[in-house]
């Protein structure tokens, strides 16, 4: 396991990482009272195809839904998505901040450091 070619892209080690944390995080939400309420993947999606991204965050909000507990934050490329996707999420309020390097207003501390 993990020797052949395709395992050894950043991309599928990404995805391996993200999918064992959300593993974990979804599974303790349900057992414990105690468990961390969100989870923060930063970046990680960069390197994955973007209907497999969608096909991921659909089931990921979907569960959580579900069980009405915990928060997903990732941070992600609007050229990791389809627009169709970005579209879909702007209209269901699950995009919280969109920034772009246009002018520094659009930074998210509102300048370029």
């Amino acid at each position: 396991m993990g020797n052949s070619i395709a395992d050894r892209s950043h991309g599928i080690a990404y995805m391996k990482n993200n999918l064992f944390d959300l593993s974990i995080f979804i599974a303790n939400l349900g057992f414990s009272n105690n468990a961390i309420g969100f989870l923060i993947h930063d970046g990680s999606y960069a390197k994955n195809n973007e209907y497999v991204k969608q096909r991921i965050i659909d089931e990921v909000n979907r569960k959580l839904k579900e069980i009405s507990i915990g928060q997903y934050i990732i941070t992600i490329n609007k050229n990791e998505l389809t627009s169709e996707t970005i579209k879909k999420y702007t209209e269901e309020d699950l995009i919280t901040i969109k920034l772009d390097r246009s002018v520094d207003e659009n930074r998210l501390f509102g300048f370029e450091f």
